[in-house]
C-alpha cells in the first residue's frame, strides 16, 4: 500500500535529511491500514512538487499527541532542540483538537528511500 500526505517546508526538509523519523497522524481511512513495509510519499508544501518516499518500519498508536511526544523522543519528530511543549503546541497548528478526541494518534516510523 502507499499513501501520499503533504508537510510543511521545514519537517519536508527534516525528512529529506534524515533528521525526522517519525511522523504524526490522527487515525483516518488512509491511515488506519498502513503496515510495515508500505510506503508514505511526502510532499513539500505548498507548490507539492518536491517529492521524498519512505518506508514504513513501525507503527505505534496512542490516544492523543501528548502521550505520544511524552514517551518518544524530541528527535524523532526532527527537533531534538525543542521543548515537548513546544512540538506539541505545533502539532495543534495543524490538527483540529476536536478530531484528535474522536480518534486515535498513529505514529508512523519511517526509513527514508533515496
Amino acid at each position: 500500500m502507499a499513501i501520499t500526505k503533504k508537510l510543511q517546508k521545514k519537517d519536508f526538509n527534516n525528512v529529506k535529511e534524515g533528521k525526522k523519523i517519525v511522523e504524526l497522524f490522527l487515525r483516518d481511512k488512509e491511515v488506519e491500514n498502513l503496515k510495515l513495509g508500505d510506503k508514505i510519499e511526502f510532499l513539500k508544501f505548498p507548490d507539492f512538487r518536491e517529492r521524498q518516499t519512505v518506508t514504513v518500519k513501525g507503527i505505534f498508536i496512542y490516544n492523543s499527541f501528548k502521550e505520544i511526544i511524552k514517551d518518544l523522543p524530541a528527535s524523532h519528530f526532527g527537533y531534538p532542540e525543542k521543548e515537548k511543549e513546544e512540538i506539541l503546541k505545533d502539532i495543534y497548528k495543524t490538527h483540529d483538537r476536536s478530531r484528535e478526541e474522536e480518534s486515535e494518534v498513529l505514529g508512523v516510523r519511517f526509513e527514508v528511500q533515496n
